[in-house]
């Protein structure tokens, strides 16, 4: 059960993910506690956005509504019906005003975000709509589609203004920067374009995926496009050069959604194998706190604990990551526990919570852990 699209508040507090379980659920941005499961949805949750003020959540699922709930309490307060096949993707207005939605029927619909109704159905695209975004003054909504095109609608008439065509394939995600001069697009061709939103010609082809591009995001300044691919991996490009600056890899499946923090210092991913990374943008490094590593998963699921990696452990592997033996505590309480490189990884049945002590080392002897594990120190 994947993750399928990952969100942070304006306010970085926040993180927000919507997967295949049919779940939305809510994070602490800092500890990567899970905060609320919102449930209602009764297919998989495709899309997630908060709103400017994050007061709500916004989500979009197979099960064709989108549901818009209370962010502090978890409650549904609307479920938004009209599409007659599955919710891709969802949006708001960054006055809160409005949410759009684009679906497998081929549609971008227009919400009020306040009474739910359906004020616009924007129709053209000839496949299903994968992606839709607002421009950051709401005058334009953005729309890709497989059929491998981004179009630019009037968001107050509906009007189609251009059709921008480039990719080969299916367009999955698209994003404006925030000055609304450029538009980004990520592609099943494994490319990641640039385009003039005044005049929708291709200003830049970013290449470096080696399989489907699935998602988008700028940073706030504009100065970084970041994509995840079924490659496995986040890229980090140079919007004004188009030049790969980072590739952050970690997952073991395929990224499927990526996003930054409003302050351009995290960047956050989720994916098929089920969970939410968050990175720091600056040094590459996997957070969870102080150390390097960080894997959000749902507390069923917290059977893979955070590793403490190591660079350049071996001299014939420059570069490589490897595990040094060390990892995170289950509740991530600032301990390290050691695990021998040989073993697996502890499953939920046989973790051992540490408790708050200020003893160097702590005896396993006779643990259920065995001797092995016979280090634990405070960080």
């Amino acid at each position: 059960m994947g993750v399928r699209s990952v969100e942070f508040s304006s306010d970085n507090r926040f993180i927000i993910s919507g997967s295949n379980d049919e779940s939305v659920r809510v994070w602490d941005g800092s500890t990567g506690q899970t905060l609320k499961v919102l449930e209602g949805h009764t297919q998989w949750v495709t899309s997630v956005a908060f709103s400017s003020d994050n007061r709500f959540i916004i989500s979009g699922s197979y099960d064709k509504s989108v549901r818009v709930w209370d962010a502090s309490t978890g409650e549904a307060l609307k479920v938004l019906e009209g599409h007659t096949m599955g919710v891709t993707s969802v949006a708001f207005s960054s006055d809160n005003r409005f949410i759009i939605s684009g679906s497998y029927d081929k549609s971008v619909q227009v919400w009020d975000g306040s009474t739910g109704q359906t004020l616009k159905v924007l129709e053209g695209h000839t496949q299903a709509v994968t992606s839709v975004a607002f421009s950051s003054h709401n005058r334009f909504i953005i729309s890709g589609s497989y059929d491998k095109s981004v179009r630019v609608w009037d968001a107050s008439t509906g009007e189609t203004l251009k059709v921008l065509k480039g990719h080969t394939q299916a367009v999955t995600s698209v994003a404006f920067s925030s000055h609304n001069r450029f538009i980004i697009s990520g592609s099943h061709d494994k490319s990641v374009r640039v385009w003039d939103a005044s005049t929708g010609e291709t200003l830049k082809v970013l290449k470096g995926h080696t399989h489907w591009v699935t998602s988008v995001a700028l940073s706030s300044d504009n100065r970084f496009i970041i994509s995840g691919s079924y490659d496995k991996s986040v890229r980090v490009w140079d919007a004004s050069t188009g030049e790969t600056l980072k590739v952050l890899e970690d997952h073991t499946y395929e990224v499927t959604s990526v996003a930054l923090s409003s302050d351009n210092t995290f960047i956050i991913s989720g994916s098929r194998d089920k969970s939410v990374r968050v990175w720091d943008a600056l040094t590459n490094d996997l957070l969870a706190g102080p150390p390097e590593s960080a894997t959000f998963l749902p507390e069923a699921q917290k059977t893979s604990l955070g590793y403490i990696r190591q660079k350049n452990l071996k001299a014939d592997s420059p570069g490589s990551l490897q595990h040094t033996g060390w990892l995170l505590s289950p509740h991530k309480a600032d301990y390290l526990m050691f695990v021998p490189l040989s073993a697996n990884l502890p499953d939920s049945s046989n973790i051992l919570t540490l408790p708050q002590s200020s003893a160097a080392s702590v005896d396993f002897t006779s643990s259920t852990l065995g001797s092995e594990w016979h280090k634990c120190f405070i960080l």
